[in-house]
């Protein structure tokens, strides 16, 4: 709560260790990281998501979240699950749609955002595996 709710910033680093020890046995060729909607991101500051992995692994932009009318802290379990679509693609179009993905999050609820990521890669013609990891649930 301190580092995402209250902007400390510092902490992003309190998990790097047991991370490092994690990510030293994946092999992906895009690690993508669940980026937070703009204005919530220039409200705390920073991306916290971004901030958990961006000293531990080599992160790709592919993703970015439009803005909605609730951040997802303040819907119940039924408004989450009937969240509609809210990513966009911003890679190139020079990414490899044949390579494997992780997507990095911080908190999975419902996994309807991971959900969600991962159906705006496969719509922009991703085919092999998009798995997610994330620091709690």
């Amino acid at each position: 709560m301190q580092y995402k709710g209250y902007g400390a910033y510092h902490l992003r680093t309190v998990f790097s260790d047991l991370l490092h020890l994690y990510f030293y046995h994946c092999h992906y060729q895009y690690i993508v990281p669940i980026t937070s909607e703009e204005k919530h991101i220039a409200q705390r500051g920073f991306d916290h998501v971004w901030g958990l992995y961006e000293n531990v692994v080599p992160l790709t932009k592919l993703l970015a979240k439009q803005a909605t009318a609730k951040p997802q802290a303040q819907k119940t379990r039924q408004q989450r699950l009937q969240t509609p679509q809210s990513f966009i693609y911003v890679g190139s179009q020079q990414i490899n749609r044949h390579a494997r993905i992780l997507l990095v999050d911080d908190i999975y609820t419902t996994g309807r955002t991971l959900w969600h990521a991962r159906q705006c890669l496969r719509h922009h013609g991703f085919i092999n595996d998009i798995d997610s990891f994330t620091l709690g649930r």
